[in-house]
């Protein structure tokens, strides 16, 4: 909750990948001062988090990677400071990924968030 409320503070675009976006949405919408018209502007986007971490139910690196760097330009393009994102990542483990390859990702994904 106050990963998100930052991201609002500072005026970021948040990104939340979650099991259950509707309960997630719902419970930001009722914890988090502000969330839910956040939500509306589209500033908080709560999304299925298989969209964000495999395509196809596969693990790729490179396009997840990709798939960052565009949404932080977009979000620095629609006016935002930068962009905030948090989720669980168990999917991959549960898909065959190994432990390091995904923290190799996030790893590599650091650069993105640098600002």
């Amino acid at each position: 909750m106050a990963y998100v409320a930052g991201g609002l503070r500072d005026q970021q675009r948040v990104v939340v990948l979650a099991e259950d976006p509707s309960m997630v949405a719902a419970t930001l919408a009722t914890q988090v001062a502000g969330c839910y018209a956040a939500m509306e502007r589209g500033q908080v986007l709560v999304r299925d988090r298989s969209q964000g971490y495999l395509t196809d139910g596969v693990f790729d690196a490179d396009r997840l990677l990709g798939q960052l760097a565009r949404t932080v330009d977009t979000a620095v393009a629609a006016g935002y400071t930068g962009l905030r994102v948090s989720g669980d990542p168990s999917i991959v483990l549960r898909a065959g990924v190994s432990v390091d390859a995904l923290v190799a990702c996030e790893a590599r994904a650091n650069v993105l968030f640098t600002d």
